[in-house]
């Protein structure tokens, strides 16, 4: 679970190119082709998409215009490495 923070057009794009796909729940949905540092990782399910900023983003020195937040139930297939100062994180393997 998690969120996707667009704009409009840009969540109309990622329906239409399949990137975006209308969940099982109602109003969610599954969030395909993910890729970190030139990797593919699997979708994540039940997302919702706000067409609103970011709330954090200009607190936390973030301008980038698409943000998606990811939970526990993605990052738990992961060992994780967080670096804070660089804004990163690292998945590895199991």
């Amino acid at each position: 679970m998690g969120t996707v923070f667009t704009d409009e057009a840009t969540r109309r794009q990622l329906l239409a190119d399949g990137t975006l796909k209308p969940g099982s729940k109602e109003g969610s949905y599954d969030l395909t082709g993910i890729e970190f540092g030139g990797k593919r990782y699997p979708g994540v399910d039940h997302m919702d998409v706000q067409t609103t900023p970011f709330p954090a983003a200009s607190a936390i020195g973030i301008d980038e215009p698409t943000i998606v937040t990811i939970g526990y139930g993605f990052l738990r297939q992961y060992k994780t490495v967080w670096d804070y100062r660089l804004k990163r994180i690292y998945l590895l393997a199991r």
